[in-house]
């Protein structure tokens, strides 16, 4: 596990979203069997990989992408 040092603000958007996975991961994953939860998580994870894969040459328009979609949610 990667453990980084976030700025206050960054520290605050972090905080928020882990209060926000927290309350809908009951409702996401009670609907679905113990196989079904376990394919989202994976591909979840992959996801989440893609992001810190510097190598990954679509990188960056994942990045570009979760910023704006952030933007957008932070009106």
């Amino acid at each position: 596990m990667t453990e980084v040092k976030l700025s206050e603000h960054g520290e605050r958007i972090f905080s928020a979203l882990a209060r926000q996975a927290a309350a809908i991961e009951k409702i996401i994953l009670d609907p679905l069997s113990t196989e079904e939860a376990s394919e989202f998580l994976r591909l979840i994870d992959k996801i989440e990989t893609n992001f810190r894969a510097h190598g990954n040459p679509r990188r960056p328009t994942l990045i570009q992408t979760a910023t704006a979609a952030s933007k957008r949610g932070a009106k």
